[in-house]
């Protein structure tokens, strides 16, 4: 299966811990199961470069985290 999930936002994963967000708790085994990608903002703010996003694995799939630059952070929410 080829899926890649677009959200404004991830939750880090962490296998010692539940999730406590509606979406978090829904996509997390759907991601470690299937090979899915989940990108978000990652909650860190950045220098608003383009690099290559990381991909932090998670079962069969995949996290990518995505940096907002610090001058949009204030309009972001």
């Amino acid at each position: 299966m080829n899926l890649v999930v677009i959200s404004n936002r991830i939750a880090p994963f962490d296998p010692n811990k539940p999730q406590t967000g509606v979406l978090a708790a829904a996509l997390e085994p759907v991601v470690e199961r299937s090979g899915a990608i989940w990108m978000g903002y990652s909650g860190t703010s950045g220098d608003g470069i383009e690099r290559p996003l990381p991909l932090v694995p998670t079962g069969a799939g995949h996290v990518a985290g995505l940096e907002l630059p610090a001058a949009d952070h204030p309009g972001y929410y």
